[in-house]
């Protein structure tokens, strides 16, 4: 049996944030977001980690990195439609 060192997930949380958005500035302003996303009615379809609004078709598909990934955004050429990428 191995045994792994105890490690807060607040710590490790922490740490994969500033890792991905490389500073304490743009974790913050990540924070916010995701606290604003979370206080959006769940009917809404900004409270949903799959909708990306405005966004290039080649910017989406530059998210996209595995099988099975997908968003849904904003159409550009027919206002007020969605497309699946």
């Amino acid at each position: 049996m191995v045994s792994c060192p105890r490690t807060s997930k607040r710590r490790s949380v922490s740490a994969f944030l500033s890792q991905v958005f490389g500073g304490r500035k743009d974790m913050d302003s990540f924070k916010k977001e995701l606290e604003e996303e979370l206080k959006l009615n769940t009917e809404d379809i900004r409270s949903h980690a799959w909708y990306h609004g405005e966004l290039h078709r080649e910017d989406a598909e530059g998210l996209l990195e595995r099988d099975g990934d997908f968003l849904i955004r904003d159409s550009r050429t027919c206002s007020r439609d969605y497309v699946l990428t």
